[in-house]
């Protein structure tokens, strides 16, 4: 197969999610996060609009002093933080008050 998504044995397309992982200038990985394993299919569920293959859909990340992560997935319309050492998901901001939003930033101090 030539790009696309693979079929399984049972002719369907797997349910793809997104993965935050950090590595060193050698290489070798440092951390990983699973973000389908922060999420819950019932109360994260993807936009009616999307086709049921990409769960998350991560469309940007920013990473603070501090190391926490701030994420943005579009297909469930979901900005969340993961924080910098326990790499555990400590803020979520969901629908309906969001909707297939991109490129979450972190504020400055100085803007606040």
């Amino acid at each position: 197969m030539i790009g696309g998504l693979p079929k399984s044995q049972n002719n369907t397309l797997p349910m793809l999610g997104d993965e935050i992982f950090e590595i060193d200038a050698e290489g070798n990985e440092l951390w990983r996060v699973k973000l389908w394993e922060l999420h819950d299919p019932i109360n994260d569920p993807i936009c009616p609009l999307e086709p049921r293959t990409e769960w998350t859909h991560l469309n940007s990340l920013d990473v603070n002093e501090r190391g926490d992560v701030l994420f943005s997935c579009r297909n469930n319309s979901r900005v969340g933080i993961i924080d910098g050492e326990t790499k555990k998901l400590v803020w979520n901001y969901v629908q309906p008050n969001i909707f297939h939003q991109h490129h979450a930033t972190w504020q400055r101090a100085d803007l606040r």
